[in-house]
């Protein structure tokens, strides 16, 4: 799915996505409602990719049933491995959002 907004991907992603999938969706456009973002998946392993795009900054999420929502950014590059890894989508967003609000305060 390409990048879009909350409108587009939502219908969509709830037509093929696991619904924890589309929880967490949900739940950071409902925190960061300026976000962009495209959804590839499921890969050969059974993970789902969420490319994230918001002022500047391009995190993405790694989904994988039994494993979670790994969170990496703030890209361009990513890092090799998750910088936090949550079961909840909720949680999973909410933790999202403070890392890119730290990423944005000049330090």
């Amino acid at each position: 799915m390409p990048f879009d907004g909350a409108e587009a991907t939502l219908p969509a992603l709830q037509a093929q996505a696991p619904l924890v999938l589309v929880d967490f969706v949900a739940e950071i456009f409902r925190r960061v409602p300026e976000l962009r973002l495209a959804v590839e998946g499921p890969g050969h392993a059974g993970q789902w990719w969420i490319e994230l795009a918001a002022e500047g900054m391009t995190p993405a999420v790694e989904w994988q049933d039994g494993v979670g929502f790994g969170l990496y950014g703030p890209g361009p590059t990513l890092p090799e491995r998750p910088r936090a890894t949550l079961s909840c989508p909720v949680a999973a967003a909410a933790r999202l959002q403070r890392m890119m609000l730290s990423w944005r305060t000049p330090r």
